[in-house]
C-alpha cells in the first residue's frame, strides 16, 4: 500500500469506525479510564464511577459490552482498549508510572486523550531485535530512535471484537528501518508499513474523535 493522504484519512475512519459508538457519558468513561490505568494500578470500577460522577451500574455495563476490558480477579480493570499494565510487548512510561500497549499503534492513539504531557515508549523490532524508543507528546512525536523507525499497520475491515489482539494487534509492531519492516510483511499478507508520522497522524485523526466534548472535561 502507497500511502497518501486520502489512504491515512481512510486509515482513520476505519479505526474509528470499528471502535464501539460512545455515547456522553461512554465518552467520558473512557477517557477517564484511560487515565485512571495510566497511573500504573488496576482500576476499581467503584472509585471511578465516584471520581467522574457516573453511575457504577453505567461502567459495569459498559465494560461487559465493550470488547477489549480485562479486569483482575477481584474486578479491577487492569486493561483497556491498547492499554495494560503489564504484559504487553510495547513498554510506556507515563508520569511516574510504568505501563504496556497492545500494538504500536497504541501510544499515538492513547496520548492524546491523557493529561500527563509527554509519554515515552519502547519497543524491539520483531525481525532484528534493535530497541526502538520514541517521546510523544500532546502535539506529536518529539523524538523518534533510530530516526528510520516504521510501524506495520493493518486496516480492520469490521468492528474490534473481543479476538482484538489476535486479529488486529498481532500485525502491529515498530520496525527499526524500512528493510526489516519490508521484510515482516511480506510474509503478512494485507499489512502495509507506516512512517512514525504517519501513524501519529492517523491516530491523532482516529481517537480523540471517539469522545468528542469529553477532553474538555476537568477530571
Amino acid at each position: 500500500m502507497t500511502t497518501t493522504k486520502a489512504s491515512l484519512t481512510r486509515l482513520a475512519d476505519a479505526l474509528r469506525s470499528a471502535a464501539p459508538t460512545l455515547d456522553p457519558n461512554e465518552q467520558v468513561l473512557v477517557v477517564g479510564l484511560y487515565r485512571s490505568l495510566a497511573r500504573g494500578a488496576p482500576v476499581q470500577t467503584a472509585a471511578l464511577a465516584a471520581e467522574l460522577g457516573v453511575t457504577l451500574d453505567l461502567i459495569e455495563e459498559a465494560l461487559d459490552r465493550w470488547p477489549g476490558v480485562y479486569r483482575s480477579q477481584e474486578g479491577e480493570v487492569i486493561g483497556f482498549w491498547g492499554l495494560a499494565l503489564t504484559g504487553m510487548p510495547h513498554h510506556m512510561v507515563i508520569g511516574d508510572a510504568g505501563v504496556t500497549a497492545w500494538c504500536a499503534l497504541d501510544p499515538f492513539l492513547i496520548t492524546p486523550l491523557l493529561d500527563t504531557g509527554e509519554i515515552r515508549v519502547r519497543s524491539e523490532d520483531p525481525v532484528t531485535g534493535e530497541s526502538i524508543t520514541l517521546t510523544i507528546g500532546g502535539e506529536g512525536v518529539l523524538d523518534v530512535s533510530p530516526p528510520s523507525a516504521m510501524v506495520s499497520m493493518l486496516e480492520p475491515d469490521g468492528s474490534f471484537d473481543h479476538q482484538v489482539v489476535e486479529t488486529f494487534c498481532h500485525y502491529v509492531w515498530f520496525f527499526a528501518s524500512p528493510k526489516s519492516g519490508e521484510a515482516w510483511i511480506r510474509d503478512h499478507p494485507g499489512t502495509f508499513l507506516l512512517t512514525i508520522k504517519e501513524a501519529d497522524t492517523v491516530a491523532r485523526s482516529a481517537w480523540p474523535a471517539l469522545v468528542g466534548g469529553a477532553l474538555d472535561r476537568d477530571y
